[in-house]
This record gives structure tokens, sequence and C-alpha cells, in this order.
């Protein structure tokens, strides 16, 4: 009785859209298995079969993705009490996206029909190029184990983290920054923070000049940091930093996560530019909680940042555009002083070779990517 109808209401929906997402999670990860098991097997027998089916299983990813997209949008736009033909953002959403529930449910239900006939097709065509003793199998199993979901990595980062905190003098700030890595994680699988951030993306393409691609969301686990830091000659480098006084940013820097490793860890100001303005809020939000005065956080595209004084810069750059990748580079080549360090998370920058030399790239897997390297 204490709890009003409101509250009630939202907490039911919270639990059939945490349902939803679960399932559409599991489509996902088959789509992915199975177009990941037909590329191995492409590598090792040409054929034109073999693209015709993982064009048509990227094909079902990219439709999975618009449908459970339009799903979050419907809700975001639902628990704000906003209707969908308001000028205000109705230019920001895309035309195939619909706002009665019951046709997207048909849609939903179609995909699933869909998706199952490509994965049931799928499975025909492996069973019938590949044979128990070939050697390609033991490749296939061995692609399928590498293939861990983003829930997984995050587990193993919060694990990763708590362990760090019987290391005092080795990781003085393991606590707290397992406190946050926590809140961070339990935040990005929130579905109200999906919601928003879709909207606030879709927002922003409409206000920029930037597509929708280049604000793919992906987390970067602890270790992998810490492999970055202890390549080549990364601890003089910042022990340089120190004494000169430089500070570090991070273009693209999300909902924190670079930016509060390397203050707790490099202990040296980090200055983080993000475009979306919820991510930067929240990252105000924690940097206030837990008194973090060596970070900065700045809702501003990275392209007019004040790279002045800057030793040590890191460039979200997986999902870039050529576009946006091009004009960071350039303004990195006309403003970053000379010596200053980038980590990067292609290897693009090589093609400015007059400019940038490569030190070294390191073996770091990403949520989105269990094979990834910095570079």
């Amino acid at each position: 009785s204490s709890i009003n109808q409101s509250t009630w209401g939202n907490c039911f929906m919270n639990r059939m859209e945490s349902a939803m997402l679960n399932s559409k999670r599991r489509r996902c990860q088959q789509l992915q298995r199975s177009a990941l098991a037909i590329k191995t097997l492409h590598c090792n027998q040409q054929n034109a079969r073999h693209d015709t089916r993982i064009r048509i299983t990227l094909e079902l990813l990219v439709q999975l993705r618009d449908n459970v997209n339009n799903y979050l949008l419907c809700s975001h736009l639902a628990m704000r009490g906003m209707e969908s033909q308001d000028a205000s953002f109705s230019a920001c959403i895309p035309s195939s996206f619909v706002f009665d529930l019951s046709e997207l449910k048909r849609r939903g239900s179609l995909l699933d029909e869909k998706i199952d006939r490509c994965l049931k097709t799928n499975a025909i065509l492996l069973d019938s190029c590949i044979d128990s003793g070939q050697d390609s199998l033991a490749h296939l199993s061995s692609s399928e184990l590498a293939f861990l979901t983003s829930e997984e990595i995050a587990r193993e980062n919060i694990s990763f983290v708590a362990g760090l905190t019987v290391r005092p003098k080795d990781f003085p700030h393991a606590r707290l920054l397992g406190d946050i890595v926590t809140k961070l994680h339990e935040t990005e699988t929130n579905f109200q923070f999906q919601s928003q951030l879709l909207f606030e993306q879709l927002c922003t393409c409409q206000t920029s000049t930037y597509s929708l691609d280049n604000f793919a969301y992906g987390f970067t686990p602890y270790e992998s940091f810490l492999a970055l830091t202890a390549a080549g000659s990364f601890s003089d480098h910042v022990t340089g930093m120190k004494r000169t006084q430089k500070c570090s940013a991070v273009f693209g820097s999300s909902i924190g996560w670079l930016v509060f490793y390397v203050v707790l860890t490099l202990e040296v100001v980090c200055k983080g530019y993000e475009i979306i303005p919820m991510m930067v809020e929240m990252c105000n939000s924690v940097k206030e909680q837990h008194n973090l005065m060596l970070s900065e956080f700045h809702c501003q595209d990275m392209l007019l940042a004040d790279l002045t004084g800057i030793g040590l810069i890191f460039l979200a750059s997986q999902c870039w555009d050529d576009t946006l990748t091009e004009k960071t580079f350039q303004k990195l080549s006309a403003e970053l002083e000379g010596g200053c360090l980038v980590v990067d998370y292609t290897d693009k920058l090589k093609s400015q070779s007059e400019t940038f030399i490569l030190r070294t790239d390191v073996a770091a897997p990403v949520s989105w990517n269990r094979q990834n390297r910095l570079f």
C-alpha cells in the first residue's frame, strides 16, 4: 500500500523490458556465433555460398538491432510522456520505426521466424561442409570459445578489480576503483539508461554532422588498461608528464571508464570529452560522489577541445567513420605538442607516418572484441 501505482507500473514494465532484452540478446549471440562459424569455414574453404550466408546473417543482425532500438525508443517516449509526433524530436527518429506496440510485436515475431530459418540453414551448410576429422572443425570450436559476451567480460572486470584490493601497495585505490567499476557496469545494463542513451544519440545526430555509428557504446576492462601501462616506455612517459605537469585526455569518454582508470592509476589530470549530455552528467555525478578532483568532464565536441599541455591522449575510435577519423588526425597533427603519446583503438594513425610513430601495440580485450589490440 506504500507503493503508488506509477512506481508499481514502472517496476513491472522494467521486468518485462529486461526479459525482452535478454531474449533479443540471446538471438543476437546465436546470429553472431553462426556468422563467426561460417566466416572461419570460409577462410579454409573459399565458397560463394559462404559469402551469401554471412551477408544474410549480418542483415538479420541489423534488423534485430533496429527492432531493439525501436522498442527502447518507444519505452523512453512512454516514460517521459512524449508524443512521437512532437516536432522537437520527430526529425531524429528513423522513418522505419513504429510506435504501435502491437505492430512492433508483430515485426518481432516475423523477425524471430527469419532468424530461426537462417540458423537452421547455416547449420545445414556447416554440417555439409565439415567432416568430424577435418582441422577446420577444431578451428570453429576454438573460435566459438573465444567469443565472449560483454556481460561475461563485465563480470570478469568486476572480479579482477576486486582481486586487487589485497595488493594495497601496488593498487592503493583498488577499493574505490572497484566501487566505481561496479557502479558503471550496473548503469550500462539498466534499461532506462539504454533507452535514454539511444534517444540522446539520435538527437545528437540531428544537431551534429555525426552518424549514429560514431556513438556505439563499449567499455575497456581494467586488465587491458594495465597491459597498456606496462608496455614499452609508458611508465617513463607518465613520470615525465608528472614532472612537467602535463595532463591527459580522452576523446569519446563515454561514462568515464578510461578517465577514472587514468586518475586512480596514473594519478594525473585527465580530461574527458563527450558529446552525449547524459553521459557527462553521470561522470560528473561519480566524480563529485568520490571527490575525484583530477578528473574533468566536458560536454563538448572533441574537435573543439583545447589540447594545450596534453601529454597523453586516448582515442575511443573503434567505430568512428572515416570523416571523423580524418578530422581528428588533422587536429592532433596541428595542435598536439611534440612527444605526446597517443593511444588508439585502431592502427589508422600509421597512415600519418610523417607526424606519428608507432611505438608498440598491445593485446587488449574489450567488450566488443576479445582479440582487440591497442596502438
